[in-house]
């Protein structure tokens, strides 16, 4: 989860409600529909190696026909959270916060990639 989080930039709860059905790794992109769009307008979000490498890998560990990425792990972002912390905690990095994968993410885009402010909104789901 956070791995895909660093190489996407999706919100948390854009990647637990996430679904198989709409992960195209042989066309290097996922969707995010609408009903699960903070901005409720939906997007593709293009697929990096890294990416890519973590869908694989996941899909290897299927449970079945789970129609969800991550249906071991609770849909809501609040349990996610919960857990989150622990982990920070334990790590010695206290204060650290899922959505802070998120901001990382989107400055890796800037700093790595030649895309515009506007290209990186809207594989990103910023409005303005």
């Amino acid at each position: 989860l956070i791995r895909l989080a660093l190489a996407t930039g999706m919100r948390a709860g854009e990647l637990l409600g996430l679904m198989w059905e709409d992960v195209h790794i042989e066309k290097r992109y996922l969707v995010v529909p609408l009903e699960r769009d903070k901005t409720r307008k939906g997007r593709a979000v293009p697929l990096s190696k890294e990416s890519m490498a973590v869908l694989r890998e996941l899909k290897k560990r299927r449970e079945g026909a789970a129609p969800r990425v991550f249906a071991t792990l609770s849909a809501s972002s609040d349990v996610m959270g919960k857990g989150f912390k622990r982990i920070t905690k334990r790590a010695g990095s206290e204060g650290l916060r899922f959505h802070d994968l998120r901001h990382e993410a989107i400055s890796r885009l800037f700093e790595l990639t030649q895309l515009r402010t506007m290209e990186i909104a809207l594989i990103t789901g910023h409005t303005n």
